[in-house]
Formats: structure tokens, C-alpha cells, sequence
């Protein structure tokens, strides 16, 4: 399991979120931290929003990497899959139409077709938030976006969620996800629920015209 959190002094000298890494021999826990962090970003830095993704036998982690929201990067990182944290390189990904607020709450999965799905979390401190999505044709990038997959305002089953955020896929479904967010009439506070949802993938075609075809659609 990845995580980020804030170090401590035993490990760091100033207060900025790092990841790190935690084993357990059953995915229900507990899971016992790894003594040494993962990564802990230069300065007053941040690193959040890590996801650890397979992709046949090779091992990926995806994280924000950055102390602003003008320094934002997107870190896509292979690691050893024996262990999940020797790291065997380093690359930053990038995406068409950056947001304004730089992107957190990372998800990643690989679609039917071959090619990668990104949801990801815009907003300011949980102002303006909503997720969006983008693909790519390959896990290195470069994403290409799509629409707004939940705004300020989304859906959920009937009920009305505020500030939908921290998509996550689910059970190696590329399809099912879970997200926070806030019901409309909480919004004013601290409350945050866990909401699902489900993507239905509209596959792409060549049109009349024998044009090449349009990215996909969610």
C-alpha cells in the first residue's frame, strides 16, 4: 500500500507530505509502514494523490509532485515489483489543457482497448472541485483531455453531491470507482461521504467520412 502523510523530524526537517510504503500479507491490514519513506519532496514540497498501478508485470506509482500550483508535475515512476519501492526510473507525464488548480486525487487504469484512462481531482482547497478525465495511448503519456466527468455540482445516485473529489478505481476495475464528496446540504462543513460510481465507455468509430477515429467518450 502507498501513502503520503507529513514526516517527521525523525525523517525530515521541515513539515511537507512524503510517501511512503506499507506491507501486509492480507489487503484488510494491518498494514505495517516501511521504515524508510519513498520520497520526500525538496523545500516545503508536497507529494500526494499516489496510486500504484500494474501493467502486466511491470509496477507503477503515479503521484503530484510539487510545492505549488505553479510547480505541479505529474510523476509516473516504475518500481520493482518484488518489493513496489526500488525504483527503476523516473518520468514526469503531461497532459493537454492543464487545470487551473493543478490535479490531486490521481486514479490510472488501462481501458479494453489498450489505451489509459486517467481520473483526476481539480479545485482549490476543496473550492471548485470536480473531476475530469483524460487518455492517453500510452502510460508515459502524453494524456489527452476529455470532458468533465463530475462538476461542482454531480449526481450520485439520486442525491445531489458537492465538490466531488479523490477518484479511486476499485477491485482492478477499470470501469468502477469510488470518490468523496460532500451532500449539498453539508457543504458548509467538514463532512466528506465516500460515493460510486461507474463509467460506461463509449468506443470510438470512424465516421462517414473515413476520418481517423475520435477519442473516447465517458
Amino acid at each position: 500500500m502507498y501513502y503520503s502523510a507529513r514526516g517527521n523530524k525523525q525523517h525530515t526537517s521541515t513539515n511537507e507530505r512524503c510517501l511512503g510504503v506499507a506491507y501486509y500479507q492480507d489487503p484488510l491490514g494491518p498494514f505495517n509502514p516501511d521504515d524508510e519513506l519513498l520520497y520526500c519532496p525538496p523545500g516545503s514540497g508536497c507529494a500526494v494523490g499516489v496510486d500504484g498501478i500494474r501493467d502486466d508485470h511491470d509496477r507503477y506509482i503515479l503521484f503530484k509532485d510539487g510545492s505549488n500550483v505553479k510547480d505541479t508535475k505529474l510523476a509516473l515512476w516504475k518500481v520493482d515489483p518484488a518489493d513496489g519501492k526500488k525504483v527503476l526510473s523516473k518520468r514526469i507525464i503531461t497532459k493537454e489543457g492543464e487545470p487551473k488548480y493543478g490535479r490531486e486525487g490521481l486514479a490510472l487504469a488501462k481501458m479494453l482497448d489498450g489505451r489509459w484512462l486517467l481520473l483526476h481531482a481539480t479545485g482549490k482547497d476543496t473550492e471548485n472541485y470536480r473531476i475530469h478525465w483524460a487518455t492517453a495511448d500510452h502510460i508515459t503519456g502524453p494524456f489527452h483531455k476529455g470532458q468533465e466527468l463530475l462538476g461542482e455540482h454531480a449526481t450520485s445516485s439520486g442525491s445531489v453531491v458537492y465538490q466531488p473529489g479523490g477518484p479511486d478505481f476499485v477491485g482492478g476495475s477499470n470501469t468502477k470507482f469510488v470518490f468523496f464528496g460532500s451532500p449539498v446540504e453539508e457543504h458548509k462543513t467538514n463532512r466528506r461521504d465516500m460515493y460510486y460510481g461507474e463509467l460506461f465507455i463509449i468506443r470510438a468509430s470512424v465516421d462517414a467520412h473515413g476520418k481517423s477515429p475520435q477519442r473516447a467518450h465517458i
